[in-house]
């Protein structure tokens, strides 16, 4: 009966997709996607010959999770391919395939006619899905092949259906997985509770960001714009953040700001260029920025401008769930976010912990903080030093789980 539920389920999601396509680009791109897997897998594949690595990553924020243990994959293993599938038209539209991934394509409906004809044309020799994603035919079909298959910083939460008492059809899903690396302790008790395998390993998106703040980059209008002055970034700023965020300047006014909407639309820039004067960086070509706020209407850098602020706010935390706080955190910034969708974050609670990461609910309150630790050098050293140290303590995740999986493969 609930196989029965789970497919007029995905059917049901699947026609309501198909009814607002017209009016929802996202959804239009997630139903063109999916249509051309299929020939794209047959065209591409047939031939191919070596093993291969399947990943699938939900969104972008999940493949960036997911990269550092595809790179270090490829390192032990050059002779795998690696495919990567998505979810998300956000993720497959900013993935760019590379010498660490091959292939790349939409995740087709799960269905058991769509789940085989995907790995039979695929023919994965290990199989990892990242973090979050758990679809039956999927998974069933990799359990059936007898495929290695893996979760990658999985973290789990006693509130999930997986661990209530009408979850035994979704309890099965993870039964499927040969491992899970887990992101805490946490998800490794729950794990155990239902004598499935796991290692606590860490949070892997901390290596994608440490290599990205490593990276030798130069973005010369941003720094121009940065003149020695106090800089504050927000990043990935949503339409719920815009009215605190728009406070908050107001309140500052001789401090600049470095603004990346989460989707670059006019919706979003237009607000802010109504009420203070702002530049758009696609527009300065070589000329210098004028004015308090520099927007970055382009997408693929904010991970890497964080470096140059001295405060950060990350967008999501008032909306449907927050951004990646890491990024700004390996520059070892005080980072702010809206106080209603973060606590399912394990890196929040951590950095609120320390006392270098704040939930705000308020540019008042927002602006109290900002205060205190810019005025005051001592309690900012404190910050970035337990920033390092929370930083080298939980760095190595894809390392260990590779280090690990190494039993698992042929």
């Amino acid at each position: 009966m609930s196989l029965l539920f789970y497919v007029i389920g995905i059917r049901l999601l699947h026609w309501l997709m198909i009814l607002v396509s017209p009016f929802k680009p996202k959804a239009r791109a997630l139903i063109k996607g999916r249509q051309k897997t299929l020939p794209y897998l047959e065209k591409t594949l047939t031939e191919a010959t070596g093993p291969l690595l399947w990943v699938h990553a939900s969104s972008i924020g999940e493949y960036e999770q997911g990269r550092p243990v595809i790179e270090k994959f490829k390192k032990q293993y050059p002779h795998y391919k690696v495919l990567v599938s998505f979810y998300s038209p956000s993720g497959y539209e900013a993935m760019q395939t590379d010498e660490v991934v091959n292939y790349k394509c939409y995740l087709p409906l799960d269905t058991r006619k769509n789940a085989r004809k995907f790995l039979a044309l695929v023919r994965p020799d290990v199989v990892m899905f990242v973090k979050y994603e758990f679809w039956h035919f999927y998974l069933d079909e990799v359990y059936k092949n007898d495929i290695p298959l893996f979760g990658i910083s999985t973290i789990f939460r006693q509130s999930q259906v997986f661990f209530k008492g009408y979850g035994k059809f979704f309890r099965k899903m993870l039964k499927k997985f040969s491992f899970f690396y887990v992101q805490d302790d946490a998800s490794q008790q729950l794990l155990h509770s239902l004598n499935i395998n796991s290692l606590v390993t860490g949070d892997t998106r901390l290596d994608r960001v440490l290599a990205l703040r490593d990276e030798e980059v130069s973005f010369p209008e941003i720094k121009e714009f940065c003149q020695d002055q106090r800089v504050f970034i927000i990043g990935s700023l949503r339409r719920e953040d815009l009215e605190l965020c728009k406070a908050f300047i107001r309140l500052n006014t001789t401090t600049k700001f470095i603004i990346a909407p989460h989707e670059i639309n006019e919706e979003m820039m237009r607000p802010l260029e109504e009420e203070f004067t702002c530049s758009r960086y696609t527009q300065l070509d070589g000329k210098q920025a004028e004015g308090q706020i520099l927007i970055i209407d382009t997408v693929g850098i904010l991970a890497k401008i964080y470096r140059y602020g001295q405060f950060a706010y990350v967008g999501g935390g008032l909306s449907d769930g927050l951004h990646n706080i890491l990024e700004p955190a390996v520059y070892e910034l005080p980072v702010f976010f809206g106080n209603r969708e973060y606590t399912r974050f394990k890196e929040a609670l951590d950095l609120i912990g320390l006392g270098t990461a704040f939930a705000i609910g308020s540019a008042g309150e927002m602006n109290r903080h900002y205060h205190e630790i810019s005025e005051d050098p001592e309690q900012h050293e404190q910050i970035v030093q337990r920033i390092k140290a929370y930083l080298e303590l939980n760095k190595g995740a894809s390392e260990r789980i590779i280090d690990h999986l190494q039993g698992y493969l042929k």
